[in-house]
């Protein structure tokens, strides 16, 4: 059994090779190790340790070695032994070897590659551990044709090995070595510049100032130049490089027609010094702006689609009035750039597809606002031909009916741009609440209910006709006569006012006497009333049609809002019956009206107490919430201050009294006089969702 060595052994370094010192060798070491041994360490490449370990467990150096079949002081020269020299970084028995007068054919060397090492040849493991000796010797061994295909599996070449493995200070030498080098691309497409500005920006600065040809570099199989790899990495000295590269090479393109610029606007790392840095070194050669790659894109383009809205701060927009810039950066969802391009005359009106710049594609031939996706991008186009494109959206509705509910959707809950078209229809109501304007007409749903009601005049105003001179006048014996009458009067035309003698008195419809006189006998008939024929509902409509024709009101209530909805959820065929009277004297007029609208339109609403006073009295809350809770303050105020007068009835009636506010996860309806509110809400976010369910896009709270 083998015991350990009693003897202290040193731990000095004595190669063969004549190497005292740990130098860059890379490989394994061996101690001289037995009785009476020196103990130096050796490399285990200059003694060719795997033979002597065949031949004896412990190793012996020569000096101490007193046995005669012993293995040789140096290792036989072969191009394995030149390999492993290159591999551990040996370079004194590498220039040992290679000098010798019996030296191996060294182009042999070149074309030795072990199976286990990717196909690597001694150059690129030279150039993969940094055996910068090594190299310096090849340097004067090789000529450059020689060395030219030296690459591994990955078609890097020793210069790609030497940078991606961090020997920056082998990269001279291999420049020097093979200056092609510098143009051979990998299978990932990338040059040794590539990843050198990917590993070690700092060093390529003075790389391109000690060799200026290095700038003219193109990788074969993107066409990108040096100025595209830059723009690609965006260094921290990336200013620095950008003053070394002629414009020449900023403005060229690459294989698929893109500039650096593209390049640059497509990288992660860009930000707005970047792109000015670059539009200042390209002052003198301004066409590259107009540049476009091979599907007709612009840098402009690539701005938006990357969402650097910024650049169009920076362009000259007047040379890109021919390109689809307005479309694409309302498809991007960018309300910053569709506001730049509007102030800079871009038509909102212009078709898509009618570019004139080079390579455009047939496109969808819509407007900018149909490719808008944000309500902000549908808000900054229609700040400019608002009734233009109103009327657009109203003749497309058919075509691309899910394009336009969308702009209806984001109307609806975005408040910045529902607060546009109301003030927009409310500074020119002739304009955009008259007949012209039938985007309104069509939906007016889209309208708060003041601007509803001021629609239905303007509509009304046109209707009416003028009497003729012969009045026929209905004759009521007495006031508890008068439905009944009316139910069996020939009346030619509602569109006029009514002349009705009651008890000797003469009225006209446009008087309130009649209406009063009317509500009284309809109330007292109570659930009697839609006992009545589909014929006398009809009548009934006309007749309430009539009402609203002349500006009069019912002074009690008759209709319930769950009547008058659409689709009714009460009495829903007598509705349906109602409507068509009623249409045949407002056709359409109270279309995308809600039952509650309809109702307030119908009834003189008059609250026994005051908002102040409901508030106060009539108001109770369900534990966490009460008066000062954040989100009731915040519901008060969206009733108080930013709803209209005829919002705050319509709200009141919807909510009942007295009433009961709860949490719930949407603001609605829990049950009957229960209003459900969240208990976390925005001020903005509960402004959209009132409005929403005073306006009837929603009906009820949701349940979790």
């Amino acid at each position: 059994m083998w015991t350990p060595y009693t003897t202290p052994r040193t731990s000095a370094i004595q190669c063969v090779c004549g190497a005292d010192a740990v130098e860059e060798y890379t490989g394994e070491w061996v101690q001289c190790w037995g009785d009476a041994c020196c103990g130096y360490w050796f490399h285990t490449t200059c003694v060719d340790m795997p033979s002597s370990l065949r031949l004896r467990p412990i190793f012996q150096c020569p000096s101490c070695c007193t046995s005669p079949t012993s293995s040789p002081l140096h290792p036989p020269q072969s191009i394995k032994r030149l390999f492993d020299c290159c591999q551990t970084n040996s370079w004194r028995l590498f220039h040992s070897l290679s000098s010798s007068s019996t030296a191996v054919d060294l182009t042999s060397f070149l074309a030795y590659q072990p199976p286990l090492l990717g196909g690597c040849n001694g150059l690129v493991v030279a150039a993969q551990v940094g055996a910068l000796a090594i190299l310096q010797d090849m340097l004067h061994m090789f000529s450059p044709n020689q060395v030219q295909s030296s690459v591994n599996l990955l078609h890097q070449t020793p210069l790609h090995v030497a940078i991606l493995n961090g020997h920056l200070h082998c990269v001279p030498v291999l420049t020097q070595m093979q200056p092609r080098w510098h143009h051979v691309a990998d299978v990932y497409s990338a040059l040794p510049l590539d990843y050198l500005l990917q590993i070690r920006p700092a060093e390529v600065l003075p790389l391109l100032q000690d060799k200026p040809d290095l700038v003219h570099v193109t990788n074969p199989s993107t066409g990108n130049s040096i100025a595209h790899a830059i723009c690609a990495i965006v260094p921290p000295d990336f200013a620095s490089l950008l003053a070394v590269i002629p414009v020449s090479q900023l403005c060229s393109v690459n294989h698929h027609g893109q500039t650096p610029a593209m390049t640059l606007i497509q990288s992660p790392h860009v930000l707005r010094h970047h792109f000015e840095l670059l539009v200042q070194q390209l002052a003198s050669s301004p066409d590259w702006w107009t540049c476009v790659d091979d599907q007709g894109r612009s840098v402009l383009h690539f701005a938006l689609m990357y969402k650097h809205p910024w650049a169009l701060e920076v362009a000259d927009l007047s040379r890109f009035r021919h390109f689809q810039l307005l479309h694409l950066a309302a498809e991007c969802a960018l309300p910053s750039a569709v506001a730049l391009l509007v102030a800079a005359k871009f038509s909102p009106q212009q078709l898509h597809g009618t570019s004139r710049c080079s390579g455009a594609t047939l496109g969808t031939g819509w407007w900018p606002i149909l490719h808008a996706t944000s309500p902000g991008c549908v808000l900054e186009l229609l700040r400019v031909d608002t009734g233009a494109q109103l009327q657009y959206l109203y003749h497309q509705s058919q075509a691309h009916s899910t394009k336009v509910l969308s702009i209806l959707n984001s109307i609806a809950s975005h408040l910045p741009l529902y607060d546009f078209i109301q003030a927009t229809a409310a500074a020119n109501p002739h304009e955009y609440l008259g007949s012209r304007c039938l985007f309104l007409q069509r939906y007016r749903k889209c309208l708060r209910l003041d601007l509803k009601l001021t629609q239905l005049k303007l509509h009304v105003a046109s209707l009416i006709v003028v009497p003729s001179r012969a009045k026929r006048v209905i004759t009521v014996p007495s006031e508890r006569d008068l439905w009944k009458v009316l139910q069996s009067a020939a009346i030619s035309t509602w569109k006029c006012p009514i002349q009705v003698e009651i008890a000797g008195e003469l009225h006209s419809s446009k008087d309130a006497h009649m209406w009063t006189v009317l509500a009284s006998q309809l109330r007292q008939l109570g659930p009697h009333l839609f006992a009545s024929s589909s014929q006398v509902f009809e009548l009934l409509g006309k007749l309430i049609g009539h009402m609203v024709l002349v500006g009069q009101q019912l002074p009690s209530a008759v209709l319930p809002p769950s009547f008058l909805s659409t689709p009714a959820e009460f009495k829903p065929d007598l509705a349906l019956d109602f409507k068509k009277g009623l249409d045949s004297v407002l056709p359409n007029a109270l279309d995308n009206w809600n039952g509650y609208e309809r109702f307030l339109l119908l009834h003189r609403v008059i609250f026994p107490q005051t908002m102040s006073q409901w508030k106060a009295t009539k108001v109770h809350y369900d534990k966490p919430f009460h008066a000062h809770h954040p989100s009731m303050l915040a519901f008060w105020t969206v009733i108080e201050k930013h709803l209209v007068p005829q919002e705050q009835l319509v709200c009141r009636l919807r909510c009942g009294q007295p009433l009961r506010i709860t949490p719930a996860p949407t603001v609605g309806i829990v049950e009957k006089s229960v209003l459900g509110i969240p208990e976390a809400i925005s001020m903005d976010r509960l402004h959209v969702d009132l409005v929403l369910y005073i306006r009837g896009f929603r009906k009820h709270a949701k349940h979790t």
